[in-house]
């Protein structure tokens, strides 16, 4: 396969490093010279935005960044490098059936009610027809970025409709990686991303915040760290992979609701900031209600 990398920062480095490891072809394309000149140093392909040439090329990966301001996701990158996409398509002179594949964490519906119809209008060409699109998020963290596309955990793929020519050259790609394929539709492709980084994000507050509490009530950072491996045992929810995470409606019984109450009062009488347990508690409300 012969690839075509747009963007090489973390993402886009460990995608093509690692494609070539597996005996692929690849051409970083990137905007920062300096950027190119050490990819070109270390005996790898690299070229402006200008100079991209999709004539016998199987697959572009879009793995530019899209930053987060006050407004949400700014897109700018990633639309631009779309466009110039869609534009070196129309330009394409080989019979080949590329397939633009996107990276980046974005919101749903983004692949389809914007990057492809981009891509249509600047090209010309119909997705699946000329060319495939395909959403496959990644999972890499930044010190380990290479190891983790290596040696991934599981893979999640989305086209823009099961079994399409895009979802077959998807699979062309992905099955030599040895790993667990997931399909899903582009939507939930995309919120699952952002559910996977947000339940590690709420996880690690969630800890943060019960340490905050500790430290208020003068217990050593020794203990600490040995209420938190307790809990690794005692939490279902930390030995229970699935726990949480199934249609069951809200948290009930005798312990949950009235745990979460009194230990927000007593947090609250301590002077520290309850809008976790507080939103916590509103989410569980939303559920009970119908939402």
């Amino acid at each position: 396969m012969h690839a075509v990398i747009i963007g090489a920062g973390t993402v886009g480095k460990a995608t093509g490093v690692g494609l070539k490891k597996l005996c692929h072809t690849v051409t970083f394309v990137d905007i920062n010279a300096d950027t190119r000149t050490e990819l070109q140093q270390t005996g790898y392909n690299a070229c402006t935005p200008e100079q991209i040439n999709l004539t016998n090329c199987d697959a572009v990966f879009v793995t530019v960044d899209a930053p987060t301001t006050e407004q949400g996701i700014d897109p700018t990158n990633l639309l631009a490098a779309t466009e110039n996409v869609g534009l070196h398509l129309q330009a394409n002179e080989g019979d080949n059936f590329p397939l633009i594949v996107f990276r980046s964490t974005q919101p749903p519906g983004t692949t389809r009610n914007t990057l492809l119809p981009l891509l249509q209008r600047a090209s010309g060409l119909k997705v699946n027809e000329d060319f495939g699109v395909a959403y496959w998020p990644e999972y890499l963290r930044a010190a380990t970025a290479q190891q983790d596309f290596d040696q991934p955990r599981i893979i999640t793929i989305a086209t823009p409709q099961l079994d399409d020519p895009s979802h077959r050259y998807a699979a062309r790609i992905a099955i030599g990686m040895n790993t667990d394929i997931h399909w899903l539709p582009l939507e939930a492709a995309e919120l699952q991303k952002y559910c996977s980084n947000i339940v590690n994000a709420t996880k690690v507050s969630t800890f943060n915040w019960f340490r905050l509490l500790a430290r208020k009530l003068g217990i050593d950072e020794t203990d600490i760290n040995h209420i938190f491996e307790i809990c690794v045992e005692s939490s279902e929810s930390l030995w229970n992979p699935a726990y949480g995470t199934r249609n069951l409606g809200p948290y009930r019984g005798a312990c949950l609701p009235k745990d979460v109450a009194a230990l927000r009062i007593y947090a609250e009488t301590a002077g520290l900031d309850t809008s976790l347990l507080k939103a916590v508690e509103a989410i569980n409300r939303e559920i009970e209600a119908g939402g």
